[in-house]
């Protein structure tokens, strides 16, 4: 009997807990600006805005997981051209804050609980205003990977649909292809701190889809520098090296040598242009590099051309599933494993194995 009665306080206890919990977690939710959706969400975005077109439908994907072994899904939600009025905006990163200072969720590719575990700049306080009569369109400075593959084509979208004066606001401290970029641009471009208070921006929402490449997203960077793609040459070979860079793997010095004597190209690519880097993508019959972002090139390839990755163990499928998008063919070469990790002979005999 007693010990009944200790059980069902136990329960009882425990049930009290499980409430607490989910009362505090509503709470927090409510009060610490988890991003909010214009459309969808049950607690919509303070936000002011007009949609003036559309850049995408509703799409669906599959692709086969090659070190899970199993077929993998994405769905697209539609994507609209939007123009918002009063927002704030982290110029770096893109994000856009409605009045509450709330992230709008559809202004990112990430998840909003990636979102919020990147702790978001919120320009709160001392953002700079920009007041004008026009919409102003924002060039993120993310990383390489996510800022070619998923946040410039809504950016060059919103280009191709705004009028040449339309303002382009950029990062003041933009990395390298942020800034070859904004050179190239006709409209007037603005270097700006993080936080900026804008009386109308223009933008392509989005849904959580980052890793997942949009077909649509392809063609518009495609179309966007269609004079700097090329002819795909038969025997040209070109090896992605990161010797320069972070995550190169033990093997590599090793592996480089023996590609420069087979006659295999080998890039640096942050000694490159973004021009640069799409005639030697575009004009390269086989690509092989270690899994980073210098993969990203993928995106400019031929279809009758072929990838080889490299891959650590801990493996996401992002490359091959643009290679899937582009049309080409992937080949994945995973060098760690619980038992042993391949040296550059043994990688270098796995490559040849694959063309």
């Amino acid at each position: 009997m007693r010990r009944q009665l200790r059980f069902e306080l136990y329960e009882y206890l425990n049930r009290v807990f499980s409430y607490l919990k989910r009362l505090s977690i509503k709470y927090l939710i409510l009060k610490s600006g988890l991003p909010r959706q214009l459309f969808l969400d049950e607690v919509k975005a303070h936000l002011s805005f007009e949609v003036v077109n559309r850049f995408s439908n509703n799409s669906y994907i599959e692709h086969f997981n090659k070190v899970n072994r199993f077929t993998e899904a994405h769905a697209f939600d539609s994507r609209f051209l939007i123009d918002a009025k009063d927002v704030k905006v982290d110029i770096k990163s893109g994000l856009i804050f409605d009045q509450l200072s709330t992230v709008v969720s559809e202004s990112s590719s990430w998840p909003a609980d990636r979102i919020l575990l990147g702790s978001p700049f919120v320009p709160r306080i001392g953002a700079v205003s920009i007041e004008n009569n026009t919409e102003n369109i924002v060039l993120p400075s993310s990383g390489f990977y996510h800022w070619l593959i998923e946040d410039l084509a809504p950016f060059l979208y919103c280009l191709r649909n705004s009028e040449k004066s339309a303002p382009v606001l950029y990062y003041h401290n933009a990395p390298s292809y942020v800034i070859d970029l904004i050179r190239e641009l006709p409209n007037k471009t603005l270097a700006m701190p993080r936080g900026v208070h804008i009386e109308k921006v223009r933008f392509v929402t989005r849904g959580p889809d980052t890793g997942w490449p949009l077909i649509e997203d392809v063609f518009e960077l495609r179309n966007y520098f269609f004079e700097s793609l090329q002819k795909v040459k038969s025997t040209k070979r070109i090896y992605i090296s990161r010797q320069k860079a972070t995550r190169s793997p033990k093997f590599e010095t090793a592996l480089v040598k023996i590609l420069e004597k087979e006659g295999w190209k080998i890039l640096f690519l942050e000694e490159m242009s973004l021009r640069e880097q799409i005639v030697e993508f575009s004009s390269a019959s086989i690509v092989s590099g270690v899994h980073g972002a210098g993969l990203s090139g993928i995106v400019w390839m031929d279809s009758k051309a072929k990838v080889i990755e490299l891959s650590p163990i801990r493996h996401v499928p992002c490359f091959s599933r643009l290679s899937s998008v582009v049309g080409c063919d992937h080949e994945l070469i995973v060098f760690e494993s619980n038992i042993i990790d391949l040296d550059a002979a043994q990688v270098f005999e796995l490559m040849q194995s694959k063309f």
